[in-house]
């Protein structure tokens, strides 16, 4: 995947995130910074009836620009 397709990609991602929220309503995610879309920063909240309910957790996601071909 070239790096514009997999900018668009992420935008594409981006942008339904924004307009639906994330499916099960348990983190929300985006880019950290608009000059960087491969970085990103998520918040996910602990599932309920486990020891994480009640906490918030931060993770730190980098995509790569470009993947080559497996054989």
């Amino acid at each position: 995947m070239s790096r514009a397709a997999a900018l668009k990609r992420l935008m594409t991602e981006y942008k339904q995130l924004v307009s639906n929220g994330s499916p099960d309503g348990m983190f929300t995610a985006g880019p950290i910074s608009e000059d960087d879309f491969f970085s990103w920063e998520a918040l996910i909240e602990g599932p309920k009836d486990t020891p994480f309910e009640g906490g918030v957790f931060l993770a730190k996601l980098s995509f790569v620009s470009r993947t080559s071909a497996l054989i």
